[in-house]
């Protein structure tokens, strides 16, 4: 499941707070995957991302910080 809402909903930008979690039985191994973050949208056509995800099966978080255009 996801959860997630827009804190800016009376402007034409965006910022996208979420929360998600997964969980995944692969050849009888479960596995828990969850992945927070924040996605802000000044326009149309950039978004900035952050995401944290904490996968039980690694050593650790994986942060990433990703920045898209649209042209």
């Amino acid at each position: 499941y996801e959860l997630g809402y827009n804190l800016m909903t009376n402007s034409d930008a965006s910022l996208y707070p979420f929360f998600r979690q997964e969980e995944l039985d692969l050849s009888g191994s479960e596995k828990s995957i969850t992945t927070y973050g924040l996605h802000y949208r000044p326009i149309d056509q950039i978004v900035f991302k952050l995401d944290v995800t904490d996968d039980d099966s690694k050593d650790g978080d994986t942060t990433s910080f990703v920045i898209g255009y649209v042209f």
